[in-house]
């Protein structure tokens, strides 16, 4: 009986411990699942908060005076009309076009370094960092309604486009920005000047 005793003892000491463990893995569960529980209240919060900061931000977009577009075209050209007129930007096709009938006037708004090694054949420099003292040879036989086309080498350059500004700064109305325009002339094959 002692012997029996003991197992029975001994079993009765390994159903209370797995009784134990089985207690500790369900509380151990129940706080998993509580913390899974909060997940998609978390997930509500977060939207519900988004949903309030897009609402707000169409508000007060729309009482701006300058609202912003909700959507828009953010090419280099698109923001160029965008910000100075639909007039502003010329095509390339436009550009060749006016180049052939002579029908514009083409000023290179790169530093005359880079317009001495290359330049649209007949164009003019009228380096933006030097603009006071080349804009008056330059243009002294330009009229105030000429067809001035600014240019400058690659998608991000903007000096083509602060050479626009000076220009219209200084009276001239009918300018018009060729958006990377000395890549895409020498990518075409059309005439080029050195010098």
């Amino acid at each position: 009986m002692p012997g029996s005793l003991g197992k029975t003892s001994g079993t009765g000491f390994i159903r209370a411990k797995t009784l134990a463990s089985l207690t500790a893995d369900t509380n151990q569960g129940g706080a998993i699942n509580q913390r899974l529980g909060l997940f998609p209240r978390i997930l509500r919060e977060t939207i519900l908060i988004l949903i309030i900061s897009f609402a707000a931000g169409l508000v007060f977009n729309w009482f701006r005076p300058d609202r912003l577009p909700l959507v828009a075209d953010w090419t280099v050209e698109g923001r160029l009309k965008a910000r100075f007129g639909e007039k502003a930007v010329i095509s390339f096709e436009e550009a060749r076009q006016a180049f052939i009938s002579k029908n514009g006037v083409f000023l290179d708004a790169r530093p005359a370094n880079e317009f001495q090694a290359g330049h649209i054949k007949g164009a003019r420099n009228i380096p933006v960092d030097a603009f006071d003292r080349h804009f008056g040879k330059a243009t002294a036989d330009l009229s105030l309604d000429s067809v001035l086309i600014t240019y400058c080498d690659g998608e991000a350059c903007t000096l083509s486009i602060k050479l626009a500004k000076k220009l219209k700064e200084m009276g001239y109305e009918n300018i018009r920005i060729l958006v990377n325009g000395w890549s895409l002339w020498r990518k075409h094959h059309l005439p080029e000047a050195e010098g």
